[in-house]
């Protein structure tokens, strides 16, 4: 529902801009940028559609992936420091756990 939704957004303004760049071409160089926008347009919201709406359905469902509401089984990895740290340890100091993952320095 939100893909359609977006894709809409992005035709509602592809139509403005193209309305716009058209109605006062002396102001936004309409006749030429406004066709070359326009095209590259059509072609983001085609490859956005694209990906989104079939390319995104190809993937397969995850097997071994924990469900909604089933416990994570128990890992260990490293803290900011290099120590080790598994989440058994974590979920004993706390209510819950949330884990971030990000690229870091390498």
């Amino acid at each position: 529902m939100g893909e359609f939704f977006a894709l809409w957004n992005w035709a509602a303004l592809l139509i403005v801009g193209l309305f716009r760049a058209f109605g006062r071409p002396q102001v936004y160089r309409g006749k030429i940028f406004g066709s070359i926008f326009a095209v590259i347009a059509v072609l983001l919201v085609a490859f956005f559609s694209y990906e989104i709406l079939y390319s995104l359905r190809q993937v397969p469902a995850s097997v071994g992936a924990p469900r909604v509401g089933q416990k994570a089984p128990d890992f260990f990895l490293l803290d900011q420091n290099g120590k080790p740290v598994g989440l058994g340890d974590l979920l004993s100091n706390s209510e819950g756990v949330v884990v971030i993952f990000y690229r870091g320095f390498w």
